[in-house]
């Protein structure tokens, strides 16, 4: 908690539940001892980070993310064949943004490699934010902008482990 700015995290244990009360009681206390019309908001992000061992230097993350997330990235095959460019790459770092109606906002998704745990590791971070005109009242439609954004997160986060990735998860 510091000027302008709340940040609530759940990293252990988490359950969609146990969160969204502890996450809807926070907004709630924050508008019952902020001063009376002096509360703006005008950001609200729910952020999933999630992440699985893989090191980069001896896999092709882009292969990996192909046959695991169903994401594809496709480079022209003469990039590495004419050239002394090697096909796998040694960094990855990558955003993607897409427009939502329910809550109104954007649904970003970023990937990169990374460590988790001191492992070397593919992160993927699933992102739904609303800003200015997008934040619903506050603190009266907090909780279901919190809902529909879980519920987006969630959806597109099984979407995109749906396979042989869902059994790391299970």
């Amino acid at each position: 908690l510091g000027p302008g700015i709340i940040t609530f995290n759940d990293t252990k244990d988490y359950g969609w539940d146990s969160f969204r009360e502890q996450g809807v009681k926070l907004v709630e206390k924050l508008f019952e001892i902020y001063p009376k019309n002096q509360l703006s908001i005008t950001h609200l992000q729910l952020r999933y980070i999630n992440a699985v061992s893989f090191n980069i230097l001896d896999e092709n993350i882009i292969t990996y993310i192909k046959d695991n997330l169903k994401i594809g990235f496709d480079f022209p095959k003469e990039l590495f064949s004419k050239s002394p460019i090697q096909e796998k790459p040694s960094n990855l770092n990558t955003v993607f943004s897409f427009p939502i109606s329910d809550p109104n906002g954007t649904l970003s998704l970023k990937l990169a490699n990374g460590k988790h745990e001191n492992t070397p590791a593919l992160i993927w971070e699933i992102i739904v934010q609303s800003v200015d005109k997008d934040i619903p009242k506050m603190p009266e439609s907090f909780e279901n902008w919190f809902t529909a954004a879980n519920t987006i997160i969630h959806n597109t986060f099984f979407n995109l482990i749906e396979g042989s990735l869902e059994k790391k998860f299970k």
